[in-house]
């Protein structure tokens, strides 16, 4: 941006007239034209954070979000820091919250895919801010961010903004997890690692609307597979393979031998029923990953996706009807609901055998 509107701007910030600086931004930002980098950090900071209106908050989140638009921050060039992210992430979630939050992540996020595309996540804003390499610090921020405003949300519907803003934050939270599993070109190993410290914090959420709001929201399916596996892993103590990855196989095993695990305060079969399904949710993300060729770096996944075309689940399993039928007849006779089983459960497992038959070896 030519000096001379550079300096009109930094006359309206020195006093503090919030929105002759908004005003002068928006004429004065264009293509060919980006503000330095302390404008934008005094936008963030003064503006956005410290305006005592909302009006004024949400023009300055407009100007922001124009600025990205036309000149993507980078690792350079980006005007916000991790600190402040973690101070505004400490305070109780509002608009001005919502708003932040939701600039930082499409920063990260243009960054990540501009990146990508050209090969160099090595370099992107991503790698110093949530590689779970460089950054895990970070990424158990994030992740305990998750949990507190998960816990903190209504358990009954409501239709308020306060409600509405605290989903929003879990979502962009999400999204930013889901680029932690990506960044480090090693999808598998970091879900891995995200999925082990997340699990004892999942399995403390106190109702099944809260993990229902939890697992719904996690964007990544590879690391949703995880943290489900774990969840049912816990509960199958004796189970032993050499192979550590997840397959249907030891889907299989899991309905034969797992028991609900996490608390619930309603009736016995609702707690087999959010078994089940955690089940299926575990069956439906199993394929996206097999499907989808998630377990495969970020960078080679769409070389991989044009030299091996979608192929059905059966050739990467080796189970038949007569596993599902025996795994399934044994979860009916584990459950102890009667000879007459509810109509949610009946449902579920027909959904469960239909979705495990799609897998059985031609």
């Amino acid at each position: 941006m030519p000096s001379t509107r550079v300096n009109i701007v930094n006359h309206t910030k020195d006093e503090s007239f919030h929105q002759g600086t908004l005003y002068f931004l928006s004429e004065f930002v264009s293509a060919s034209h980006s503000p330095p980098k302390d404008l934008v950090s005094h936008v963030i900071n003064a503006v956005l954070l410290g305006a005592d209106d909302q009006t004024t908050r949400h023009d300055a989140y407009m100007i922001l979000m124009k600025i990205q638009r036309l000149h993507p921050a980078t690792s350079e060039s980006v005007a916000w820091e991790w600190n402040l992210l973690s101070e505004m992430m400490t305070k109780q979630v509002d608009k001005t919250c919502c708003l932040f939050l939701q600039y930082v992540v499409q920063t990260l996020d243009d960054d990540f895919h501009l990146c990508l595309q050209r090969r160099a996540l090595h370099r992107c804003l991503c790698k110093s801010m949530l590689s779970c390499d460089k950054s895990f610090c970070n990424v158990k921020q994030v992740i305990h961010w998750i949990i507190d405003t998960v816990g903190q949300m209504p358990e009954h519907i409501a239709n308020s903004f306060s409600q509405s803003d605290q989903e929003r934050v879990v979502f962009l939270l999400q999204r930013m997890l889901s680029i932690a599993v990506e960044v480090d070109n090693s999808p598998t190993m970091n879900s891995n690692k995200i999925a082990d410290y997340i699990f004892p914090y999942a399995t403390v959420l106190k109702t099944r609307r809260q993990r229902e709001r939890f697992f719904n929201s996690t964007e990544n399916t590879l690391l949703r597979a995880k943290i489900l596996e774990a969840i049912f892993q816990r509960s199958c103590p004796l189970l032993q393979t050499s192979d550590t990855s997840l397959t249907f196989g030891k889907i299989l095993y899991f309905i034969s031998n797992s028991s609900p695990s996490l608390e619930s305060e309603g009736p016995e079969w609702e707690r087999w029923d959010e078994m089940l399904h955690h089940i299926i949710t575990l069956c439906l993300s199993l394929q996206t990953v097999i499907t989808g060729h998630l377990r495969t770096p970020v960078i080679d996944r769409p070389d991989k996706i044009l030299k091996s075309p979608e192929s059905p689940l059966w050739q990467s399993e080796d189970i038949q009807n007569s596993d599902v039928n025996i795994s399934i007849s044994r979860f009916q006779q584990r459950t102890s609901l009667g000879a007459e089983p509810p109509a949610a459960i009946l449902h579920r497992l027909f959904l469960l055998r239909s979705l495990l038959r799609m897998a059985v070896k031609r």
